[in-house]
């Protein structure tokens, strides 16, 4: 590979060097263009792909010409109309519409070129986030950041001939807003560690690192399974299920655990919190942003309007409810009448002496 870097480090060397303040601007005039051309061969976190800074910027050069030219045509617009409201935008540039119109033509294959270069760009996120080896040539670009609003743009394209490229677009920017897979399992191991050690622990409370993981709402569903491949014993596995209940019941208030680490059994009851009041002699209405507030912690204007009124189904506040989870290692478990029997057997059983659960 070219050492872009150490012959630009040498350049500049020379430059702070030269005494004479003319010769030295003569010299910086004469040899910038050449530093402006190898500065992104320099600009790469990856040893191996030297030209990936280089390589991105094509990339996004293309990505915004293909947006600049399809934002006319998305959303549900006719042929028509786009090339209508194109042409009242540029009437004094007739070449630049029909270039348009021309490159439009092209959309499935200039689609299939975009979502290659989408997946390019995943392909170098995904190494910045882990350990990993990547054949994508833009893998350690320093300005991969830069790929954001040109993916959010094509992201937000309606209309069926852009579904493919846009869906493409949210699950980079989705799954780059969240925590690695990596990152996600390895803070979820440390919860489950120390809610598993809280277990053999009389009068133990909720840890800190549980109560953070359900407070961020960081997503577990995809990476349950293999923790709980990976969890070297059932008192873990059940700290892995608890935790993965306790985001699932995050809107109620959770109590009693009974945990079974020999039978892989869980139980706890939970409460509905109660519904609390949009408006109230204490909330503050001073302004339009205050009212906007409130009301969209109500969620929309009809449940305000229904704040004291309850549905027949609904299971009234402050009512205990208890809740079951038993894992199975086998599917052959899940036959043997006997793995549903004590779940059922786990349940709270009416004997008639009480008078009957309201829910």
């Amino acid at each position: 590979h070219f050492p872009a870097a150490e012959f630009c480090k040498k350049i500049t060397d020379f430059s702070n060097g030269i005494s004479d303040p003319s010769e030295k601007s003569a010299f910086n005039a004469l040899v910038t263009p050449l530093m402006d051309t190898a500065a992104p061969y320099t600009c790469s976190n990856d040893s191996i792909v030297v030209g990936s800074e280089r390589a991105l910027q094509g990339f996004l050069q293309i990505l915004r010409k293909w947006t600049e030219v399809e934002r006319w045509f998305c959303d549900g617009k006719s042929y028509a109309d786009a090339v209508d409201i194109l042409r009242k935008a540029n009437a004094d540039d007739v070449e630049h519409v029909l270039e348009v119109c021309r490159t439009h033509a092209g959309l499935k294959l200039s689609s299939k070129i975009v979502g290659t270069i989408i997946d390019n760009i995943a392909d170098a996120f995904r190494v910045e986030h882990r350990d990993v080896s990547s054949k994508s040539i833009v893998a350690g670009a320093h300005s991969l950041g830069d790929a954001s609003p040109c993916l959010s743009e094509i992201g937000s394209m309606g209309c069926v001939q852009y579904s493919s490229v846009a869906l493409q677009a949210r699950k980079l920017l989705l799954q780059e807003s969240l925590p690695s897979i990596e990152t996600r399992k390895a803070r979820i191991a440390a919860a489950a560690k120390d809610l598993s050690e809280s277990y053999h622990v009389q009068g133990s409370v909720t840890p800190f690192s549980v109560e953070g993981l359900v407070d961020e709402r960081i997503p577990m569903a995809d990476v349950l399974y293999p923790l709980l491949s990976s969890a070297g014993d059932n008192s873990e596995k059940l700290a892995f299920a608890e935790l993965y209940f306790r985001k699932l019941y995050n809107a109620q208030t959770l109590k009693d655990f009974y945990r079974d680490s020999d039978d892989m059994r869980l139980k706890f009851t939970f409460v509905a919190k109660a519904s609390e009041r949009v408006f109230s002699s204490s909330t503050p209405v001073t302004s339009m942003t205050d009212l906007s507030r409130a009301i969209s912690r109500s969620g929309s204007l009809h449940e305000l309007a229904n704040t004291d009124s309850h549905s027949t189904n609904q299971v009234p506040p402050m009512t205990s409810r208890v809740a079951v989870c038993k894992l199975a290692s086998t599917i052959d478990d899940i036959e043997n009448p006997a793995f549903l029997q004590t779940c059922l057997e786990s349940f709270p059983q009416y004997t008639g002496t009480s008078p009957k659960c309201s829910a």
